[in-house]
């Protein structure tokens, strides 16, 4: 990461960076859960930077509602990863596929939305694509990162099935709400 971005982070941003890169070290995955407005997509923006920066990793999946993927395109930017940005939301079929085999065989962050990513998981899993030199025991992606991650909070669902079928090395859960109560959970 550069000193430029490592200087523009607040503190609490730079301690979670300095907690992700535990989590990465242990090759395990975690969730962000930091409240809203604390700047947790730049905190994941910049860790990644470094990441990429560091030739640590490959390939980052980014799953995210419609309405946040421009907000992630602004703070991926802002780190100097603008052209490693591939966009897999649009409604095209072609450009989509297009973009997904760029990211296989070029790397870098490929953007999409849940549905997307629920009706289209055997493509992005990579079933269809060979490339066994890219592979780390069959798993394409290094990071799979879920934004709003409540959307996912019923591993019944099939949204949420799918998604946990996508293989990773890592996988980042990031949510302003980790813990919603409701009344058949009891509150904390």
């Amino acid at each position: 990461m550069t000193t430029l971005t490592f200087k523009m982070l607040y503190a609490h941003q730079r301690e979670g960076l300095s907690w992700l890169w535990s989590l990465h070290c242990r090759e395990t995955g975690g969730i962000l859960g930091d409240d809203m407005g604390l700047g947790k997509t730049m905190q994941v923006s910049a860790f990644l930077a470094g990441l990429f920066h560091s030739g640590l990793i490959q390939r980052v999946l980014v799953i995210a509602p419609k309405t946040l993927l421009t907000h992630w395109i602004k703070e991926l930017t802002v780190v100097g990863l603008r052209h490693m940005i591939s966009d897999y939301s649009g409604s095209n079929l072609d450009a989509r596929d297009f973009e997904l085999q760029h990211a296989f065989k070029e790397g870098g962050i490929l953007l999409t939305t849940y549905d997307i990513a629920r009706i289209n998981y055997r493509l992005i899993r990579g079933d269809f694509y060979n490339d066994a030199d890219d592979e780390e025991e069959g798993k394409i992606w290094n990071y799979v990162i879920l934004d709003e991650a409540h959307f996912i909070k019923n591993p019944k669902t099939r949204r949420a099935q799918s998604l946990f079928e996508i293989p990773c090395v890592h996988r980042i859960a990031i949510s302003g709400t980790p813990v919603q109560n409701n009344l058949k959970v009891p509150p904390s």
